[in-house]
């Protein structure tokens, strides 16, 4: 979040470049697929998620207060889950790379 507001500060000040944050927001997304679970595993399931929404609500509370221009992005609209080889295909991008990483990389390549 400092990094943001750094970048942000910069931009205002006139010596960086314009900042576009894009969140990925669950709270977009539509879930399905627990009723083959066992309550446990929805259970879990559940908690995971409801972390990820409070973290995107964060996020969201966060850059409008700052006034960045943001955009939060339902989790359908991002390319995800690519490997390694073909994240390098399309991105260019050489160094190693883990999925998490690729996935957050996905949100912002080619906006």
């Amino acid at each position: 979040m400092e990094r943001v507001r750094s970048l942000y500060d910069e931009y205002k000040a006139g010596i960086g470049d314009k900042v576009i944050v894009r969140v990925e927001d669950p709270r977009q997304r539509t879930w399905f697929g627990t009723e083959r679970m066992s309550r446990e595993m929805e259970r879990k399931k559940l908690q995971g998620v409801g972390s990820v929404k409070r973290d995107a609500s964060i996020w969201d509370d966060y850059l409008k207060e700052l006034g960045v221009e943001y955009e939060m992005v339902a989790p359908k609209r991002n390319v995800t889950k690519l490997t390694q080889e073909r994240f390098k295909a399309l991105t260019g991008w050489q160094k190693q790379t883990n999925e998490h990483g690729r996935d957050g990389a996905m949100l912002v390549y080619g906006f």
